[in-house]
């Protein structure tokens, strides 16, 4: 598609093929130019639209059946309530002329890449006519555009006028998907976290020609597992996965996993889109107490015995295992005036363990109770 766009906002024009399919991207123009900001935007042909962004698409196929058709961009904005209106004219291909074939025999000719160089033969002038023609696609991605240099001449060499310059922009297509920059992303939250805390930031990226409605993205969460209620949402423009409830348990649930999706044309259904997993892992608080799996411990060792371990204590903690938060630390409150005994915890099991580090006197003390 060839693009030939005017300064002036009331009129643009945009060289298309004769024949456009439904939903073919036919050219973008600046609605900016007529009106910094509008939120009604209407073309009076129902066989296009225009997007906010000034891409302009069939909804249905068109036939330029006498090369050309015209149809007309309302734009209004409701808070200034400013209306202004911009016309767009359809052409078929384009034709080079001189205004020196009245009076001579023209030929034409031209040169430049996209015709004996690289890419060779994707343009092409009919010598006679000066109709140009594209005989391929083109990928905007590797070529923006081409300046060419066509030719005026008679058969016998003469050249009545000036080279002419001829700039051809090569229109994007929607033809890249949006790419998230990974396909499996891993967060941590804390549970019992307020709403609205952050979980993480996902990303894509798009190849299509920046700042359009093709590389425009918007982030959602398509599923979640395990499913309702609803824990996190994402923030449709910048991917910020954040909580939506404070009820986050890791005792009940440990992970969850999203299926993410971002999808361009501003998020509309025609859109391309692609899908990522994003795993959430529940990080543990400590908000569970240790309690002790037994009320009463009973135990006995000989009088004059010391160093010797002589009872193990027990305790029940939903906290994360081996982390700071579920290990014990063993206090002895009463009982231990005379520093009889010692408590420490059993790195591996959590278990307390008592032990006997001076001698007891059983004509002194029969029972110590702590």
């Amino acid at each position: 598609i060839l693009a030939l766009a005017c300064d002036a906002c009331k009129e643009v024009v945009l060289q298309v093929p004769s024949e456009l399919p439904a939903e073919k991207f036919v050219g973008r123009v600046n609605l900016k130019d007529c009106l910094k900001s509008a939120n009604l935007i209407h073309p009076s042909d129902p066989d296009f639209q225009v997007l906010e962004d000034g891409s302009v698409f069939t909804t249905n196929s068109v036939v330029l059946s006498s090369g050309q058709r015209s149809f007309t961009i309302w734009l209004f904005n409701s808070d200034s309530q400013e209306e202004r209106q911009l016309s767009v004219h359809l052409e078929g291909p384009v034709e080079i002329q001189s205004d020196t074939a009245q009076n001579y025999t023209i030929y034409y000719s031209i040169r430049g890449p996209g015709v004996d160089r690289e890419p060779l033969n994707l343009f092409y002038v009919e010598r006679d006519t000066g109709n140009l023609f594209c005989t391929g696609p083109v990928d905007r991605e590797q070529y923006e555009s081409f300046e060419l240099t066509a030719f005026a001449t008679t058969p016998d060499g003469y050249t009545p006028e000036y080279p002419l310059t001829l700039i051809i922009k090569v229109e994007d297509e929607n033809d890249n998907y949006p790419v998230f920059t990974k396909t499996l992303y891993s967060f941590t939250v804390l549970e019992n976290s307020a709403v609205g805390s952050v979980v993480g930031e996902v990303c894509a990226t798009d190849n299509d020609e920046p700042d359009t409605m093709h590389t425009r993205l918007r982030y959602s969460i398509r599923e979640q597992w395990p499913s309702p209620p609803t824990l996190f949402s994402m923030h449709p423009t910048t991917g910020v996965i954040t909580t939506t409830s404070s009820q986050l348990d890791r005792e009940l649930i440990d992970k969850y996993q999203l299926k993410i999706k971002v999808q361009d044309m501003d998020g509309q259904y025609f859109g391309l889109q692609t899908t990522a997993t994003c795993i959430i892992t529940i990080g543990d608080v400590n908000d569970n107490l240790p309690t002790f799996t037994r009320n009463v411990y009973v135990t006995s060792v000989e009088e004059n015995t010391v160093n010797v371990e002589i009872l193990r204590l027990t305790v029940q903690d939903k906290d994360l295992v081996n982390s700071p938060n579920w290990r014990a630390n063993y206090t002895i409150l009463k009982g231990n005036e005379n520093g009889n005994f010692k408590i420490a915890t059993d790195p591996q099991t959590n278990e307390g363990i008592l032990c006997v580090v001076k001698p007891l006197n059983y004509e002194e003390r029969q029972q110590v109770s702590s």
